[in-house]
């Protein structure tokens, strides 16, 4: 009997829109916390995230289950949903759009 074991890692970079430098000081903090939190509950494995005020960086290990496009839009849609509903900075908070 064939077996296999498979290890995908993907690196995903966000940039703020407009690359606004608006994750800064408790800013990063709450995203950093929020986004972790939010993986955990959704069976993501995150291996490491690095928080820059204008973008950041999320390498992230699938499972054979998972879609890296389903991954990358329900993490970034729900933290700005997030970021937005808690009033984290002063104004509307947008990750960049796709190119």
């Amino acid at each position: 009997m064939l077996h296999s074991y498979t290890r995908v890692f993907v690196h995903f970079v966000w940039s703020t829109k407009g690359r606004e430098r608006l994750l800064i000081n408790d800013a990063r903090s709450q995203i950093l916390s929020h986004i972790l939190g939010y993986a955990k509950e959704n069976s993501v494995i995150i291996d490491e995230i690095n928080i820059q005020p204008d973008h950041l960086h999320v390498l992230i290990e699938l499972k054979s289950d998972q879609c890296i496009e389903d991954i990358a839009k329900h993490i970034k849609g729900e933290s700005s949903h997030w970021m937005n509903a808690q009033n984290i900075i002063p104004q509307n908070f947008f990750w960049q759009r796709w190119v």
